[in-house]
């Protein structure tokens, strides 16, 4: 619902560039890398809450603290190395967390994909579905 909500605000947001960007005051380039960044944070949340509940801190806590300790590393060396003041501080942000996300993401689809692919076809043809899964994802079972 989340991803609906921010594909409606950015084809919105399209319509009216100048018009937002006015009122925002802020370039497009930084108004559609937070709408990037939109799309994809929702799973981070949910991986996030889906790790505590299934009592998984330890990767929980390494992703976090990855994202903690990369964000302003990124952010102090694109402040020093591209003299970008805020546009690298809020970049850094967008970024390591905005990888994390989409990562997770993509693995969430995959997963349902998987899931689907397998209730769809039945246990018949599981063995050459799994096969070509292997094949297109690199997937391991």
């Amino acid at each position: 619902m989340s991803n609906i909500v921010t594909i409606l605000f950015i084809v919105i947001y399209l319509c009216a560039i100048p018009v937002f960007n006015n009122l925002l005051e802020m370039p497009t380039y930084l108004v559609l890398s937070m709408f990037g960044y939109l799309l994809v944070y929702p799973a981070w949340e949910f991986w996030t809450i889906q790790q505590r509940f299934a009592y998984k801190y330890k990767t929980m806590v390494a992703a976090t603290l990855a994202v903690a300790i990369l964000s302003p590393v990124i952010g102090v060396a694109g402040i020093y190395l591209l003299n970008m003041q805020s546009d690298a501080a809020i970049f850094s942000k967008l970024l390591i967390q905005g990888v994390f996300a989409l990562c997770i993401y993509v693995a969430f689809f995959r997963k349902k994909a998987i899931r689907y692919s397998i209730r769809r076809i039945g246990k018949k043809r599981l063995s050459s579905t799994l096969h070509w899964f292997r094949i297109c994802f690199r997937l391991r079972f």
